[in-house]
């Protein structure tokens, strides 16, 4: 199927200034050059570098893309649109390739290495592991997927810009709250993660809270209202709902973390695989530096 013709309907005065343009003139020189190129049988010219096809299974699916995308059906028009877009970048595709836009250039290079990592990679798992496989890797480092300590709390929260006598204030506050707690969340600053946390594990709560604060909340009683502790934000007076120590989880209730993990470490091992014999087909010469002691240590 060839390419829907575009009609150019510029006034002729507005082509000929288009022709009269630098830009037009250096572009038009260029294409005479690639057309002596391909004449006198370069490398990339040949008549096939100058067919686009479109086969209808490609329209098809540019069809049901629409669909899909708009909720309603393509009209021919639409079809025309989608084929000229299509169109556009497979002819901007090769005509870059042409000019040798792809040669050193870090982001395409970096563009291609992942593709042919995918390559490599894909394949890797012929077919899905078997629970006895899968209850093998996870036994055999079930660290790897230890659930973190989680602590449920509530705080107060005194914000250091907003009291002159931080420390009085807490200490004040405090026991007021160890008298009667009924409106504690009346007694708090406003704070950007807010005034209670269910089951949040130590690491999150140091990205929020801070790693200092973090740890003291930790070493904290379930039950009363406890501190102050401080953060970078002010002082937290703390009441520990419940706390949840670090544990290895059953075999079952780890099992899609398990699945994933096991897919990547076949993944990886089959990349490694793969790129190790594809290395085996080059001669790598690489020079060291003379490293001395104290360029070492640095």
């Amino acid at each position: 199927m060839t390419t829907p013709e575009i009609q150019n309907k510029a006034p002729q005065g507005r082509i000929k200034r288009i022709v009269r343009e630098p830009l037009f003139q250096f572009l038009l020189v260029g294409a005479l050059l690639f057309g002596a190129h391909g004449a006198f049988g370069g490398e990339s010219a040949g008549r096939d570098s100058r067919v686009i096809e479109v086969p209808p299974e490609m329209i098809k699916g540019l069809r049901d893309e629409f669909l899909l995308r708009t909720g309603q059906p393509a009209a021919h028009s639409d079809l025309e649109g989608a084929v000229r877009s299509y169109v556009e970048n497979e002819v901007l595709y090769r005509e870059a390739l042409r000019w040798g836009l792809d040669r050193d250039d870090p982001i395409v290079r970096r563009r291609l290495v992942q593709k042919m990592r995918f390559v490599v990679e894909d394949g890797a798992l012929a077919q899905a592991p078997t629970r006895e496989k899968l209850l093998a890797f996870f036994e055999s480092d079930p660290e790897r997927f230890e659930r973190p300590a989680t602590s449920s709390f509530d705080h107060v929260f005194l914000a250091s810009d907003r009291h002159e006598n931080l420390s009085d204030d807490a200490a004040r506050v405090l026991a007021a709250l160890q008298k009667n707690d009924g409106d504690w969340r009346a007694r708090s600053d406003g704070f950007l993660w807010g005034a209670s946390f269910e089951k949040v594990a130590d690491g999150r709560l140091s990205e929020m809270m801070g790693e200092d604060a973090a740890a003291l909340i930790g070493d904290l009683e379930v039950g009363a209202w406890q501190g102050p502790v401080p953060s970078p934000f002010g002082l937290h007076l703390v009441r520990v709902r419940e706390r949840n120590a670090a544990r290895v989880p059953e075999f079952e209730e780890a099992r899609t973390e398990i699945y994933q993990a096991f897919l990547e470490d076949e993944r990886e091992s089959a990349r490694r695989t793969a790129v190790d014999e594809l290395i085996a087909g080059y001669e790598v010469n690489a020079e060291y530096p003379e490293m001395h002691v104290a360029e070492l240590a640095q």
